[in-house]
Order: structure tokens, then C-alpha cells, then sequence
């Protein structure tokens, strides 16, 4: 084999456009891309899709994920970072100078509008309005970590424009990533094995021993 990281799966095969999300989603091996001689695999087909739009922007948006600087990409992915059409992404970021501007643009990132996001928080849709439009100058905590995590974005930044723009992903133990890419290797009878073990095991009582009482003790 000439060169065998092409066919390991790069961010350890996880989809790369759920992680520019700020979500850990392992992907299916039957959904999978070389790009730049680099395997990658996705949780979706429409993920697949929008990745083959613009890969570089891709590639680069989810290393910056974890990086949290162009100057931390790697040389190869900072290449193609520089020429792609999220440079200009990063820019319009630069110019988010208000809490009403930041507010708009994480909910246009996730595919939210006001209406959607206030049922998900349980408040009005006016309030979201008015986070845009500036007329709330203040958040309350509660409702600003709750927006942060809804939209997947660090409410530091939201709030200040400060800090990263948003968290890494949680690092996933290795066993679970085996696991789960395994799982999804599987046909409908492998599944529903695997399934059956895992709550046979599950439900499980483990009993502790009462302790021992040691030789000195009476």
C-alpha cells in the first residue's frame, strides 16, 4: 500500500460538516469522498452533497473547529483554506461588531429563524426580534447559554465578539468511535445481534461484595 493514511478517515471518521457544527456525529462508512487523496465519511448523504460543494471550505471550517486560528491549520488545509471562498467567511465574521448582528448570524449558521429558535427556547419570537434589532442590550444568562447551545455557538462570542467563536467537539473514547463505525458497517441482521447484546449486558446487576473485614479487626 503506496500510502495508507488516504484510507484512514480523517477527523477520525467523523463528518467533517457536523463538526464545523460543533457536533460529533460518526459517519457511515457507506458514505464516503477522497478529497486531496484524504478519506472522509458523513452522518448523511445531503451532508456528503454540501461538502463536495465546496470542500476546502469544509475541510478548513472543521479544523478550526479544535485550531481556533488559520495559523494552527495544517500547511495543507491552510493552502487550500487561503484559496477558497471561506476566507470571505471569515471576514464577515471580523465585521459582527453588535450582539444583534452575532444573534443573526448564529441562527442563519443553524438553520433557525427567530420563530423556530423561541419555541425551542420557550420564549416569545418578539424577544429574539428584539436581540436582533438591538433593542435588548442585555441577555439573561439563562437565555444566552441556552441560544449558545442551541445554535452551537460560544456565548462569550455571541454577548462580547470575544473568545472563540465556538467549543471543539468532545473528544469521543476510541472503543465507543470502534463501536459505533462497526455498527454501521453492519446489514440489519448484524445490528439487531449487536442491539440485543448490548441490552443483554446492560441490564446486567453487578453486586459488590460486602467487604472484607481484615484479620486486626475483631
Amino acid at each position: 500500500m503506496a500510502d495508507p493514511k488516504i484510507y484512514m478517515p480523517r477527523f477520525g471518521g467523523y463528518d467533517p460538516v457536523r463538526i464545523a457544527r460543533g457536533i460529533s456525529a460518526p459517519g457511515y462508512p457507506q458514505l464516503w469522498v477522497i478529497v486531496q487523496d484524504r478519506l472522509y465519511l458523513f452522518y448523511t448523504a445531503d451532508a456528503r452533497t454540501a461538502f463536495l460543494a465546496d470542500p476546502a471550505t469544509a475541510i478548513a471550517s472543521s479544523f478550526l473547529i479544535g485550531a481556533g486560528s488559520v495559523s494552527m491549520l495544517p500547511s495543507d488545509v491552510k493552502l487550500a483554506y487561503c484559496k477558497s471562498a471561506y476566507t470571505l467567511f471569515m471576514m464577515k465574521l471580523q465585521d459582527l461588531k453588535t450582539k444583534g448582528e452575532r444573534v443573526a448570524y448564529a441562527l442563519d449558521a443553524a438553520g433557525l429563524t427567530p420563530a423556530a429558535a423561541a419555541k425551542q427556547l420557550k420564549c416569545s419570537r418578539e424577544a429574539i426580534q428584539q436581540w436582533i434589532s438591538g433593542k435588548t442590550k442585555n441577555f439573561r444568562n439563562e437565555l444566552l447559554f441556552s441560544f449558545a447551545d442551541l445554535t452551537h455557538f460560544e456565548a462569550r462570542w455571541i454577548a462580547t465578539g470575544k473568545g472563540p467563536v465556538r467549543a471543539a467537539p468532545k473528544p469521543v473514547d476510541e472503543d465507543e468511535q470502534t463501536l459505533a463505525l462497526t455498527f454501521r458497517s453492519l446489514d440489519e441482521r448484524g445490528r439487531a445481534t449487536v442491539l440485543a447484546i448490548a441490552q443483554r449486558e446492560a441490564s446486567y446487576q453487578v453486586k459488590t461484595r460486602p467487604a472484607l473485614r481484615s484479620a486486626n479487626s475483631k
